[in-house]
């Protein structure tokens, strides 16, 4: 008989007809009784070994064995549970639309969408128009000249007209 059917583990050496599974079924699902055991003794273990030697501290105190404070410092089991605080709800914002009469756009600056003067400016002296590249417009140069050795014409789609 081999070690997983001594132990009981389903689709060993001996498996009935009625119990079949994968091989690898014994490590996704151990016996409950003995992870619970195993964890219980980890526990234990790890109680007796961060515990202090002389009992001169209420039983409601314990020891993390990770704290930054010294090993003489208890944490409150307060500290540790779970608050039944629920956390609140973020706040939405609120979706700024254009101060334009009739506009139903979403504001991009100064309360104003695009179409109504919203976004950066052309940067040069009374031009109203918007910004396209490098803080100009299309009529001022701001835009992207075409790669192609020779070529003098706008750029459409990447690098190319």
């Amino acid at each position: 008989m081999s070690t997983l059917a001594a132990q009981g583990y389903a689709g060993s050496a001996t498996s009935s007809p009625t119990r079949t599974s994968s091989s690898i079924s014994f490590l996704l699902n151990p016996p409950a009784r003995q992870s619970v055991d195993s964890h219980h003794q980890m526990n234990q273990q790890l109680q007796q070994q961060y515990a202090p030697a002389a009992s001169t501290v209420p039983s409601s105190i314990m020891y993390h064995p990770y704290s930054s404070v010294s090993a003489s410092a208890p944490l409150a089991t307060s500290l540790i549970q779970p608050q039944d605080a629920k956390p609140q709800p973020k706040k939405k914002r609120k979706t700024r639309i254009c101060k334009s009469e009739g506009c139903e756009k979403y504001v991009v600056d100064r309360g104003l969408c695009i179409r109504h003067g919203g976004g950066k400016r052309c940067s040069v002296e009374d031009c109203n128009c918007r910004a396209q590249n490098r803080g100009l417009c299309w009529k001022h140069g701001g835009y992207t000249r075409c790669t192609v050795e020779g070529c003098t014409k706008r750029a459409k789609s990447r690098g190319i007209c």
